[in-house]
């Protein structure tokens, strides 16, 4: 049986709830590891999108629910939904989780403070997520 909620209700979840289950997993594993769960995550949140807006209407193969989802993705304050791509903010993600670690890991290990930061960290962070 299906369940029918307000559209703002259903967007609300949206936003809140389903956009955001995979953001731990992005923030705790390498962007190499990430992206196959990153895109379907996407496709999901698409598809629930579609659904809630009534996509049908234009269809998804045309521009206008390309142009639709791309707003979609904005933030709320540049006229979007806030639906953030899993697929973009997945290399962010485990960058910044190494940066907020950075810290504490020098500060418990003996070695780390000797880790000069003007030798690149961001390219070491981001040959370890297994990216360029």
């Amino acid at each position: 049986k299906e369940i029918h909620t307000a559209q703002q209700v259903t967007q609300v979840l949206l936003r809140f709830c389903s956009n955001t289950t995979l953001t731990f997993f992005l923030r705790a594993m390498p962007p190499s590891v990430t992206l196959p769960a990153a895109e379907r995550h996407d496709e999901l949140i698409d598809t629930a999108l579609y659904k809630l807006v009534g996509g049908a209407r234009v269809g998804a193969a045309g521009t206008c629910w390309e142009r639709a989802r791309k707003q979609a993705r904005l933030p709320v304050k540049m006229g979007g939904m806030g639906l953030t791509s899993a697929v973009d903010i997945r290399e962010p993600a485990w960058i910044g989780t190494w940066a907020l670690l950075a810290g504490p890991m020098r500060q418990l290990h003996a070695l780390l403070p000797r880790l000069r930061r003007e030798q690149g960290a961001g390219l070491r962070f981001r040959r370890a997520a297994g990216g360029a």
